[in-house]
């Protein structure tokens, strides 16, 4: 005969259970208040709202856990929760890892584009000093022309 291994699990504790509930909603709260002010952006915070949602029903209704686990076939609970847990993390590291790559690339561009711009002014900059230059070197001549023109009608 084969021999099974039953996993006796305890309750969860009441102080446990109030504890999560109340990271719960404090993790809700603080993404609508950071929603509001325009600190967090809505791709983001979707992932936040779900994991505030489900760790408010993991500690309203934490059988639930017991229940997924044997589905899935995973000895415990807990090691359901940590393997969700790493896959979340896992998950967020590579949506900011695009975020990061994408904001990397628009930077490069920019900084191409400062560079051409600051040439495109040091030119445009010299071109207005010989400009000057010319525009003073031709008002002299007319000047001079002028005091030409005078000394020949006297």
């Amino acid at each position: 005969m084969e021999k099974t291994t039953v996993l006796v699990v305890e309750p969860m504790n009441i102080f446990l259970r109030i504890f999560i509930i109340i990271v719960g909603v404090i993790v809700f709260t603080t993404v609508v208040n950071m929603l509001i002010r325009r600190k967090l952006n809505e791709s983001t915070s979707i992932v936040w709202f779900v994991l505030a949602v489900v760790t408010l029903i993991i500690a309203i209704f934490p059988n639930i856990m017991n229940s997924f686990s044997k589905l899935v076939r995973i000895y415990s609970a807990p090691n359901l929760l940590f393997l969700l847990a790493i896959i979340t993390l896992l998950f967020m590291t590579f949506k900011h890892s695009m975020y990061i790559s994408t904001i990397e690339s628009k930077i490069n561009e920019m900084a191409v584009l400062l560079t051409l711009l600051s040439e495109e002014n040091k030119k445009l900059k010299e071109q207005s000093v010989l400009d000057k230059e010319l525009s003073s070197e031709a008002s002299e001549t007319v000047s001079a022309s002028d005091d030409i023109k005078e000394e020949t009608k006297i």
